[in-house]
């Protein structure tokens, strides 16, 4: 009788989204109270999931789905042993740094900061250093995109560099690309480029070990790719930033294919080929579909117009591409 109750409550569903209502019924459903218990294994997989869907998605759909797996993990935490509670710690900080990645992605910075916040924390108790670098390489990487200051994030990628103590890792990786990013953007790009460098280096050299968990978010990302495109662009190098940007326009993820060709746009643009790259960025941004505009997209755009010489910055073309990113003119 009780289940029924609530089962006639969940279908009203008064507040909640179409998925949200769909997981508690499937939930007051169950014949077996306990039958959402997963190994370990099987949370690394849910990983797995969680990030190929946010490449490939509509990143609002996305965020309810992450959201009802840590909903799930903290049902799972709180049944679970001693031990392998210390072990979800590591399924905490993929899906929470899964979920600051999903609101930055929907501009909601506030709470994407908080987000990535408790993904720190979780992959610091996990006590998985390599996982605790990856978290704060990303964190830098992903917050450049309009959460923090580029100065801020090149704080941030300090903090991470000494605690890697230079010892190579996929982290470490992202932690040089995030640095090269965040100097490209305040142009100073001899820093850009060497710090570049150093992330192609380590990714040239021996094989980097696999993260514990949710290996693919960090070493099928193509980061060196995905950032000398943009330091090469932002330097007005042509050939460089095409011959990086390559590989990442066939990268599964939506938001990076869009952002790389906003990269051309912004060489064209630092090159002198101001109307041109304007109106190149604006073909672009309306060419993505409102549910892949996701902030990475449109912040780059901005870089864009950020690079065009303050006589121009009145032009027609650039009041276009305002006007396509719902600026105020």
């Amino acid at each position: 009788m009780e289940r029924r109750r609530l089962i006639q409550a969940a279908t009203v569903g008064v507040g909640l989204t179409a998925m949200e209502n769909n997981e508690r019924l499937r939930q007051l459903l169950s014949l077996d109270r306990d039958d959402d218990s997963r190994s370990v294994e099987e949370w690394e997989r849910t990983c797995e999931d969680m990030r190929h869907w946010l490449c490939t998605r509509p990143v609002g759909k996305v965020r309810e789905a992450i959201g009802i797996e840590l909903d799930a993990l903290l049902r799972e935490r709180q049944r679970a042993s001693p031990a392998l509670r210390e072990d979800l710690l590591r399924i905490q900080a993929a899906l929470a740094a899964l979920y600051a990645n999903a609101l930055g992605r929907l501009s909601e910075h506030e709470a994407c900061l908080r987000w990535w916040r408790t993904a720190r924390q979780a992959a610091d108790a996990s006590r998985d250093q390599r996982l605790a670098i990856g978290i704060r390489a990303t964190e830098a990487g992903n917050t450049l995109y309009g959460q923090r200051s580029p100065n801020s994030v090149l704080e941030l990628t300090r903090t991470a560099h000494g605690l890697s103590k230079g010892v190579p890792s996929w982290g470490l990786v992202y932690v040089l690309c995030a640095q090269a990013r965040a100097a490209a953007v305040l142009q100073r790009h001899d820093e850009a480029l060497a710090a570049l460098r150093q992330a192609e280096d380590l990714v040239g050299g021996a094989e980097l070990p696999a993260l514990s968990v949710m290996p693919s978010y960090w070493n099928d990302g193509r980061p060196t790719e995905w950032t000398a495109s943009l330091v090469y662009a932002g330097a007005g190098d042509e050939s460089r930033s095409e011959q990086a940007r390559t590989p990442v326009l066939s990268h599964k993820d939506y938001q990076y294919r869009a952002a790389a060709r906003l990269h051309r746009a912004l060489c064209t643009v630092v090159k002198g080929g101001v109307v041109e790259g304007l109106v190149a960025a604006t073909e672009i941004i309306d060419g993505v579909v409102p549910g892949h505009r996701t902030n990475t997209v449109t912040h780059t755009a901005l870089l864009v117009l950020q690079a065009v010489p303050q006589k121009h910055r009145e032009s027609p073309a650039a009041v276009e591409l305002r006007v396509t990113l719902g600026m105020d003119v």
